[in-house]
């Protein structure tokens, strides 16, 4: 009886031990899914780059200033929307912002924020992942009014925009 006491603890190791298997190909499975949808939601983004965006914002003083910048939008999946409309609510949302604002430390956040306000309103909530400015540049008042130094600003611009 011994024999077949054995016999049967050791079908029920190997039962046990198959089953532990099972269990663990299944955690593995799972893992490799999770892992693989976690990338494809992660690769459902896409930039849009925006034609260079120019525009004259006005000082606290009254003074006109250049402003540009080249913006690229992350955005989930494919919304489908043209980059010349949303240049146009991007245009728009600049357009609010004093040379104050800009110039500012907290500037380049504040000039994000207003591209996301604008863009947004295009856009179903969540499609804006995130808001990239690069190349932002603008005037400075010039100190001696005597230089007419806006044919260089504008061969500045030109140089860095390109043929608007």
């Amino acid at each position: 009886m011994n024999t077949s006491g054995n016999r049967k603890k050791t079908k029920e190791a190997k039962t046990g031990l198959i089953i532990l298997a099972i269990i663990a190909a299944l955690v593995i499975l799972a893992i490799i899914f999770a892992a693989v949808q976690t990338g494809q939601a992660a690769a459902a983004t896409q930039l849009v780059a925006i034609p260079a965006v120019e525009t004259t914002l006005v000082s606290d003083s009254g003074q006109a200033h250049r402003f540009g910048a080249r913006v690229t939008l992350e955005l989930n999946g494919d919304p489908g929307v043209d980059a010349a409309e949303l240049h146009a609510e991007i245009l728009e949302a600049i357009g609010t912002l004093s040379y104050e604002d800009i110039i500012s430390f907290q500037g380049p956040d504040i000039i994000r924020g207003a591209v996301a306000s604008g863009v947004n309103r295009h856009l179903a909530e969540g499609e804006l992942v995130a808001v990239f400015l690069t190349e932002v540049i603008t005037d400075i008042p010039m100190q001696n009014r005597d230089l007419d130094r806006q044919p260089q600003r504008n061969l500045m611009f030109d140089a860095i925009f390109g043929d608007r």
